[in-house]
């Protein structure tokens, strides 16, 4: 019994343990992507191996803490403590909370959702009475259909699935007995999109039917009635109904979708909760804002098709304030220790302070100068060169012949959605770093790239700029996986845009659900559509409206254009095209007396919101100096530095550098003075 206690008692036992369950939830990650969710849960999370792992890691630190009295030293009690409780919330999740869905029509009120966890549900029915019996199952992959991407072994996969989905049920009822045995599971993966089916063997009275029921997790499945002369029988496999003690009502759905799209930019519901003591308030979903009633949290997930109905996540975490207590435990304990003289740490430095410090320094000096902290891509500006055709001859001329009037295009106001005033070079700045996710390229600032893209679209659209991760994707616009960037003009083909479905199909998968995959297709949605806008020039509302009523809202060129009455108009129309009209032309001088007219027209019909000069110039001057991940970057290289002699200080403590703490105490003041410059 010692020797057994010694084994499960160990750190080396620990050490195994922790790593079992990181492996588990790496390989179920893989499962996951390929063979979905079910897959995953089955194999990995819910297998008894799984959980087994997790019960031995609680055992195991419970059983250290209690052999080595930890509770005499209190930071080393707290941390080892923190495991155990972050472990006991993982599985108070894992075997009382839930989760499931709800969906709502507009103006209706709903008390009822479906739950995530899948089952499989019998009714029977006879003339004297009827019964019910429901089994909480899930299945993994054990045949794949045609179409399924997968890239691990699927005969392994397949095999260990076949053997854990077997399953043989006996329901007895009025001195009879109903079989209901497992006869196949197969699994449909095409995209975002996965289908299962369910095959059973159902027996009475000596006869037996096979019966086919679709149906997955998250989804309520469809049911199947068999007829046995004086029995019927209904199945159906996948989530069941459960009801809640409150309802909703879904007042509006709002959604949101880019200009010149279908690709919805933002959406959310407005509910009104109705408490069974019929008190009543009302609350917006979305995105980033969570309904918190009682202990149910919803998630704004997606919504139907024809924009009049919102589908909801809702969590049931009773574990989650075990968890919050035992990360906050583990922080503690971990800096609790740090200070702790009984501590490892300290006997580590008191070990080290023994040796040669000066090698153990300078061989972590070593270790960090092989760092390459430079982040730009030098060769990303010769892109077009060396290129014998039109665009790169425009590109070589526009990178030196644009700088004077970018400049003073940068200096331009435009309202944002928001309603925020500020420099068109701040706006450029970020649609180059959503597109690109850098400050410039091609040689060029963003001013430069952002002017061209607005004046001369059919060029910039073959340019390759828009930055894209995913292979998968790579392959599906047939482009090569070396590439980063891609053309706007690369996923239109004959005139259609080629992942309007994929980008669809993304959009109403559920946050939960979405792969890597899925996020790559709507980030360059996202970024296309951004294009587009840069293309046609909604993005810049730029022109205010005389004599109007309408909160000082501006407009960009073609609302101008299409909006304003008499004269005006004509005068918008005259300045807007003259304006793309020289810069096409390449005549600056030009370019530069119309972008004075539109800074006139903007202070002059606009100066009640219009920002003075200074502050336009003092945004300008941030946005190019660029201070926060210069700052960060100096906090990064002064806090190392400050590691190093504080080790030095630890290892030899008759060293008391006061001077060096006073430089570091200036130093740091003066980057905090700095930051709160930028700031």
């Amino acid at each position: 019994m010692k020797k057994l206690t010694d084994v499960l008692f160990s750190f080396k036992t620990t050490l195994i343990l922790l790593a079992t369950l990181g492996i588990g939830a790496g390989i179920a990650t893989f499962i996951e992507n390929d063979y979905g969710t079910s897959t995953a849960r089955v194999l990995v999370y819910n297998n008894i191996w799984y959980e087994a792992a997790l019960v031995l890691t609680i055992l195991n630190l419970m059983g250290i803490i209690y052999k080595y009295k930890m509770w005499r030293s209190p930071p080393r009690f707290i941390f080892h403590l923190s495991f155990v409780v972050i472990l006991i919330g993982a599985a108070t999740t894992r075997y009382i909370g839930y989760e499931g869905i709800m969906h709502i029509r507009e103006g209706t009120t709903e008390n009822r959702m479906i739950s995530l966890e899948p089952y499989l549900q019998v009714k029977i029915k006879q003339e004297n009475g009827s019964f019910y019996k429901e089994y909480p199952m899930e299945f993994a992959a054990s045949t794949l259909r045609k179409g399924m991407d997968a890239s691990t072994d699927t005969g392994i996969v397949e095999l260990i699935g076949e053997q854990l989905n077997n399953f043989n049920h006996d329901i007895k009822f009025n001195n009879k007995n109903l079989n209901i045995k497992y006869n196949g599971y197969i699994v449909s993966k095409k995209g975002s999109s996965e289908m299962g089916i369910l095959t059973v063997d159902l027996t009475l009275n000596g006869q037996t039917k096979a019966v086919r029921l679709p149906g997955k997790r998250g989804q309520k499945g469809v049911s199947k009635i068999e007829d046995f002369g004086d029995t019927v029988v209904t199945l159906e496999y996948g989530s069941k109904v459960l009801q809640l003690p409150f309802s909703i009502k879904l007042k509006d759905f709002q959604l949101d979708r880019y200009p010149g799209s279908m690709a919805p930019s933002s959406y959310a519901s407005e509910v009104t909760i109705n408490n069974e003591d019929k008190t009543s308030y009302d609350y917006r979903i979305f995105m980033n804002r969570t309904l918190h009633q009682g202990n149910f949290l919803f998630f704004q997930s997606s919504y139907d098709r024809d924009e009049k109905g919102t589908i909801l996540s809702v969590n049931n975490d009773p574990g989650k304030w075990p968890t919050y207590l035992g990360y906050f435990l583990l922080t503690l304990g971990l800096i609790w220790n740090l200070f702790d003289k009984k501590s490892r740490f300290w006997k580590l430095t008191k070990l080290v302070s023994s040796k040669n410090v000066a090698a153990f320094i300078t061989a972590i000096i070593i270790g960090f100068s092989g760092s390459n902290l430079q982040a730009a891509d030098a060769n990303h500006g010769l892109e077009f060169k060396n290129t014998k055709n039109d665009m790169a001859t425009y590109l070589e001329n526009f990178q030196t012949a644009s700088i004077g009037t970018a400049e003073k295009f940068s200096k331009i106001v435009v309202q944002s959605n928001g309603g925020r005033m500020k420099p068109l070079n701040t706006l450029n700045h970020e649609i180059l770093s959503k597109l690109s996710g850098k400050s410039s390229m091609f040689g060029m600032n963003a001013d430069q790239i952002i002017l061209g893209m607005l004046t001369r679209p059919e060029i910039w659209r073959n340019v390759k700029m828009i930055k894209i991760k995913t292979p998968r994707l790579k392959k599906l616009l047939g482009v090569e996986k070396t590439r980063k960037y891609i053309a706007f003009s690369e996923v239109f083909k004959e005139g259609k845009y080629v992942l309007q479905k994929e980008a669809q199909a993304a959009s109403m998968t559920k946050p939960n659900e979405r792969g890597t995959f899925e996020k790559d297709i709507i980030k360059l949605d996202e970024k296309l559509n951004i294009s587009y806008m840069v293309y046609n020039g909604n993005l810049f509302r730029m022109f205010p409206q005389q004599n109007a009523n309408d909160n000082n809202k501006w407009y960009s060129p073609l609302d101008a254009i299409q909006m304003f009455k008499g004269d005006n108009q004509s005068a918008m129309e005259s300045l807007i095209r003259g304006f793309i009209n020289s810069v096409v032309s390449e005549n600056w001088d030009v370019s530069n007396k119309f972008i004075d007219l539109i800074s006139q027209y903007q202070t002059k019909i606009g100066s009640e919101i219009m920002p003075s000069e200074s502050q336009i110039n003092n945004e300008i001057f941030f946005n190019k100096i660029n201070i926060f991940p210069k700052v960060t970057l100096a906090y990064v290289i002064l806090g190392f530095i400050m590691l190093i002699v504080a080790f030095i200080v630890v290892f030899n403590p008759k060293i008391k550098p006061r001077k060096t703490t006073f430089v570091f105490f200036v130093l740091l003041a003066l980057l905090f003075a700095i930051h709160t410059f930028g700031m």
